[in-house]
């Protein structure tokens, strides 16, 4: 009996057809995301997507490699901003391009395998191919989910309203189904006079329908669910905000672009701006100001904390002792302090950015931290100091794989090893609403970020703000920016959380929990935003499951695997048997 799901073979197109139809593809996802931000883009990038699997055309081996030809020039132009940091990371751009390359042939064997062999209705193989695949994206290699399809509709607020159910995720599954749905309804219009045309079973009709229909749902839903919450945000106002916190950006250069002078002056640029903006807020009380990763820093080779458990050791080759460290911190310390708050009409909180060293148990390690800083009881005493260490780390950037064979590797690059942290932490503003904090990429990690506000409400302390403090001055100004910004909108969402972005040379921003931009600063703009974040009660699954439901979609894509891999093992098992029988 012939399988229902199986193609005419006859007058095929050929077979550089799929790799045009890709290329296509990967011009219009380039355009849909930074800098040119079409979202638009996106949609028609799922279409063609879609359509190089639709295609009826017998795939050869160069077939595939020319895919993945078009998914490194994709790559490479969507990551270019990588190389600017420093040279190192020219091999770091160019790896991960090649790596995240391969998912666009892969996608393509994965929705024909669930279309032809398991008769998954073509829009739904096509979805299930793309979405398993980007979580797949997340988690290998310490885990990348920058420059999602789902990404492209960030510039429309209500597209995004899914995300709060099931992530960014969520938002890529839906525009690779309408695309998908669009290109075989679209193909199947255009094939209804063709004698030879590909045959369709019912069931894979009847699938698209129902994929279609669930689309248009999706975007009527979305739209309508945001415009609700508008109505309702319009009849309850004013509503009384979470705070009143102070985002301030400058343009600190980066370690290998300045001299401890330099650093100075832009510690310096930092504390007038703070000091400015606190100053012409008298009236009403600011409850923080944040300042970005590593903006604390001032070119004095010390770390802005030292946290020594008063029993530990240095190493032999260390020339202070602990106690001699702890004293010269706490001064310098208590000098940046005075200087930050002379004349201040009311007790401040800082949250700013900088390296901590931790002593304990006999073990030194440096980490890359946000400082939470609160005002001495007394004048002439040291402010209260708490830290969040950051827990995933910036692979090539802060850690090089393997660099533990190769000692003296990250010094060689003039980088020191950090260490990741292993416990999240929150705090609470005057207002009473409690923070949460993150540095640099760590919300391009959007499992992270949920296991983050999950750990952080069992313990009692359920985040009402997310926080991300980074220092995006490495990229120059490039796309990367905005796609880093993209994914604190995708966290916004899918938390139903507002977000604040403190970045050295930009974007920083104040993100709404549908995922609007309220205010934000350009690149390279020195200045302030004054936040006024309002508490955002609304339920999402995402808060309770996480990425469960795509990690279910990653699991079915996988069936191809799954199945070479089962039919590999029987047939060699076959000839073993065979071998082993007598012959008749």
């Amino acid at each position: 009996m012939s399988n229902p799901c199986k193609e005419s073979t006859s007058q095929q197109p050929p077979p550089w057809l799929p790799i045009v139809l890709m290329g296509l593809g990967a011009g219009f996802y380039w355009l849909g995301l930074p800098p040119l931000k079409q979202p638009w883009a996106g949609f028609l990038a799922a279409f063609f997507f879609a359509a190089a699997i639709y295609a009826p055309c017998s795939w050869k081996r160069s077939t595939l490699f020319g895919v993945y030809g078009v998914g490194c020039l994709l790559w490479l132009g969507l990551l270019q901003g990588i190389r600017l940091a420093y040279w190192p990371l020219y091999g770091g751009w160019i790896a991960l391009s090649l790596y995240v390359a391969i998912y666009l042939p892969a996608y393509m064997v994965i929705g024909r395998s669930l279309r032809m062999t398991f008769c998954v209705p073509f829009p739904i193989a096509c979805a299930v191919s793309w979405t398993g695949l980007e979580l797949i994206r997340s988690y290998v290699a310490t885990g990348f989910s920058a420059c999602m399809l789902g990404h492209s509709q960030t510039p429309w607020p209500p597209m995004l309203d899914i995300a709060a159910h099931f992530g960014m995720f969520g938002v890529s599954f839906f525009v690779m189904l309408s695309g998908a749905s669009i290109c075989f309804f679209l193909a199947k219009f255009l094939e209804r006079n063709c004698e030879d045309r590909p045959s369709s079973s019912k069931w894979e009709r009847f699938g698209a329908a129902v994929a279609a229909t669930v689309c248009l749902v999706w975007v009527a839903g979305s739209i309508v669910n945001f415009l609700r919450y508008e109505r309702f945000l319009a009849e309850h106002e004013p509503i009384k905000p979470l705070g009143r916190v102070l985002l301030v950006q400058g343009n600190m250069p980066t370690m290998f672009e300045s001299d401890p002078e330099g650093l100075r002056v832009s510690w310096s640029e930092y504390a007038r701006q703070s000091r400015r903006s606190v100053s012409d807020e008298r009236e009403q009380r600011i409850d923080a100001v944040l300042w970005p990763e590593s903006a604390f820093d001032d070119g004095v080779p010390l770390p802005g904390w030292f946290d020594w458990d008063g029993a530990s050791d240095f190493p032999p080759e260390w020339p202070n002792e602990p106690a001699e460290l702890v004293s010269v911190i706490e001064r310098r310390l208590r000098e940046k302090w005075a200087r930050l708050t002379p004349d201040a009409p009311f007790p401040i909180t800082y949250l700013v950015g900088s390296g901590v060293l931790r002593l304990s148990d006999q073990r030194l390690r440096r980490y890359n931290a946000a400082l939470w800083i609160q005002p001495p009881m007394a004048t002439d005493a040291t402010p209260k100091v708490e830290y969040y260490s950051k827990r995933h780390l910036v692979m090539f950037g802060e850690y090089i794989p393997f660099a533990d064979w190769f000692p003296g590797l990250m010094a060689s690059f003039g980088l020191g090893a950090l260490d990741s942290g292993d416990r999240f932490v929150a705090w609470s503003l005057p207002s009473g609403a409690i923070l949460a904090p993150s540095v640099c990429f760590e919300d391009v990690v959007p499992q992270l970020v949920h296991r983050q506000v999950l750990e952080l409400s069992r313990q009692g302390q359920t985040p009402d703000l997310l926080v991300n403090i980074t220092n995006d001055a490495w990229f120059r100004g490039s796309s990367l920016l905005d796609h880093h910004l993209n994914n604190a909108i995708g966290c916004a969402v899918e938390t139903r959380r507002p977000m604040l972005v403190a970045a050295n040379s930009g974007i920083s921003a104040w993100i709404d929990g549908s995922g609007r931009i309220v205010r934000s600063l350009k690149r390279f703009e020195e200045g302030t935003i004054l936040a006024e974040p309002i508490p955002d009660a609304r339920w999402g699954l995402w808060q309770r499951v996480g990425d469960l439901p795509a990690r279910a979609i990653a699991f079915i894509s996988m069936f191809p695997l799954f199945r070479s891999i089962i039919r590999f093992f029987y047939l060699r098992f076959l000839t073993r048997v065979r071998r082993r029988s007598p012959a008749i």
